[in-house]
């Protein structure tokens, strides 16, 4: 199910290089602010860690349809090291 905005819980899709390219990275929303959201994910240099994405580069977030509802959590600020390559 398409979240209908970044929210906590909601899987992110990111492009990576390029947006008409084909790398790209996922993780979970944990924190936003007006110009960063804070993804959970892992194999960011080799880590399960929280780090920093550039709106302008999200394609997408997903809500799992087994979840249930979205639940509009508050959202906790974007913090961590700003990445631009999570390989």
């Amino acid at each position: 199910m398409k979240a209908p905005e970044p929210v906590v819980g909601a899987v992110a899709v990111f492009w990576r290089g390029s947006k008409a390219g084909t790398q790209g990275h996922v993780g979970f929303v944990v924190g936003a602010d007006a110009s960063y959201l804070s993804i959970l994910g892992g194999n960011q240099s080799n880590t399960i860690s929280v780090s920093r994405l550039d709106r302008g580069r999200l394609l997408d977030c997903r809500w799992p349809k087994t979840a249930g509802d979205i639940v509009v959590a508050p959202m906790a600020a974007a913090t961590g090291e700003i990445t631009t390559n999570e390989a």
